[in-house]
């Protein structure tokens, strides 16, 4: 058990036995992974929100059946990626970005990467095509491989943490990360070549 899960399991038996703010921890602690995912699975920003609290309501209540053999960001993730899907079922659709679509504030606020305040109004446009074009790639991902490519290569988690997380055999993760990546690469290609 590495240091940084044995204090979240110290948080966990502090919440338990009925520290408060010991939770307040643990969310100030994820609270933007969980809302990263969140806001890339469903992409908007407002049930990005609205799912990421659902996400630690669900946790704290059901903090008593968290096993410490299991990473608590892991089991986190789990409840995230199910309201998500959840939501996603309810809503009945998958939304796609155009390259056409007005970027708003909102869009802005999960930065992908560090904002260069000497850029150009040309380069300010190049990245912001190039953003919308990532973001049209990984939502042209059907929801059940975009889960997986997400948790791989932008959270960086190992095939193993991947198989906890969404209850898949390892096998199944490679599959569908293969199949990620074979969608990512014919769309990229169509995309570009546009």
């Amino acid at each position: 058990m590495d240091i940084s899960q044995s204090d979240d399991v110290v948080l966990i038996q502090d919440t338990l036995a009925g520290n408060k703010s010991s939770f307040a921890i643990l969310i100030n602690k994820y609270k933007s992974k969980i809302f990263n995912l969140c806001y890339r699975m469903l992409n908007n920003y407002h049930d990005a929100e609205d799912i990421s609290q659902e996400a630690f309501l669900r946790a704290y209540k059901k903090l008593d059946e968290f096993k410490v053999s299991q990473k608590f960001q892991n089991w986190l993730y789990t409840i995230a990626i199910n309201l998500c899907r959840n939501k996603l079922k309810r809503d009945n659709l998958v939304k796609f970005i155009s390259i056409d679509k007005k970027i708003t504030d909102e869009d802005d606020d999960i930065p992908f990467e560090i904002a260069d305040e000497s850029q150009t109004p040309e380069k300010y446009l190049i990245r912001m095509e190039e953003k919308n074009r990532i973001r049209y790639l990984v939502h042209s991902i059907p929801v059940k491989y975009r889960t997986v490519f997400l948790l791989r290569y932008v959270e960086g988690l190992s095939y193993k943490e991947i198989s906890e997380i969404t209850g898949l055999p390892v096998g199944t993760v490679e599959t569908w990360l293969f199949r990620a990546k074979k969608v990512v690469l014919k769309n990229a290609e169509i995309f570009y070549s546009a």
